[in-house]
């Protein structure tokens, strides 16, 4: 991180490349690297018992190690928390997707809570570039046109940041009503939240076949082509343009679905148990239960009616 009044803080790695190469490289930066759609959530985020769950969550189902996410993770909020008074405004970089709407209203909450003194705080988010044809982020636009998002940035209200906190706090809810109640109320400057939370309730199992969307849509791959476990993996991170997950994060979904396909020497091929959820004849209640966010365990999502319901 370098002094100066505007400090942006990106969101991720493959921006930060971009960024620095760009004429904005002699500005103050910082990169947010949580991941929180996944793992521990808590209403508020100052208490550092929080980060540790999410610490020793990462680490435990993400490969990294302590150290790697204090440096990655930790660090950057200590820098945070000590030059943000330095700076006149503050210039947030994230994308359309689950992964990054999730992470920018975590961001926004945390912020709020320090001490801002007054400092302007700005959006850049787009949902799509005209000169890419399938665009996912960021990370694919060339410095030129990295840097000509710049005037298109949005200055966020006090009401907005209030608004981002109660997101977060609805994300961090046990039970998805919550959610449900913001989706016709969020204000102007984040056009890529209800899309995203719709998304991210569209993680629990289906009502009917107790398998969510992205594990459905693995199995229809998988009934469609016999391929090795990397190969998927590659080929999910490069289909998906709405959730922006990582390599990992698609590895442990593949692995959570190991009861419906069978391991061959040509790869992953789907048994009759994966056939059987696909054609309706069975459903996936042999999978363990999984966490979505803070939602307890028996909701699921009606795709017939677009809402969750408990059973």
């Amino acid at each position: 991180m370098y002094a100066g009044k505007t400090l942006h803080i990106l969101n991720g790695d493959a921006t930060k490349d971009i960024f620095l190469r760009t004429d904005l490289k002699t500005e103050s930066y910082t990169v947010w690297r949580e991941m929180m759609c996944e793992g521990p959530a808590e209403e508020f985020l100052h208490d550092p018992a929080f980060w540790k769950k999410r610490e020793q969550y990462i680490c435990k189902h993400f490969g990294e190690t302590p150290e790697g996410y204090f440096d990655k993770v930790i660090m950057e909020q200590i820098r945070l928390e000590a030059f943000l008074s330095d700076y006149d405004e503050i210039i947030l970089w994230f994308e359309h997707d689950v992964f990054c709407q999730i992470n920018l209203v975590a961001l926004l909450a945390w912020l709020n809570r320090l001490d801002l003194r007054g400092q302007k705080l700005y959006t850049v988010s787009i949902g799509s570039h005209p000169e890419i044809e399938r665009f996912k982020g960021y990370g694919q636009l060339s410095p030129r046109q990295l840097h000509q998002l710049l005037p298109h940035k949005m200055e966020l209200s006090k009401a907005d940041i209030h608004f981002a906190e109660s997101a977060w706090k609805a994300y961090a809810s046990k039970t998805p009503a919550d959610i449900e109640q913001l989706l016709n109320n969020i204000p102007p400057h984040f056009p890529f939240l209800k899309s995203a939370l719709q998304l991210h309730l569209q993680r629990l199992p289906h009502f009917q076949t107790r398998i969510n969307l992205l594990e459905q849509k693995i199995l229809q791959q998988l009934q469609e082509n016999v391929m090795e476990k990397y190969e998927l993996m590659r080929w999910m991170v490069e289909d998906d343009l709405e959730y922006g997950f990582t390599d990992r994060q698609f590895l442990a979904i593949i692995h959570r679905l190991k009861p419906f396909y069978d391991i061959t020497d040509n790869g992953l091929q789907i048994n009759q148990a994966g056939l059987d959820i696909l054609n309706g004849k069975a459903n996936g209640s042999l999978l363990p239960p999984q966490s979505v966010g803070c939602i307890a365990a028996g909701y699921y999502w009606e795709p017939t009616n677009g809402k969750t319901v408990m059973c």
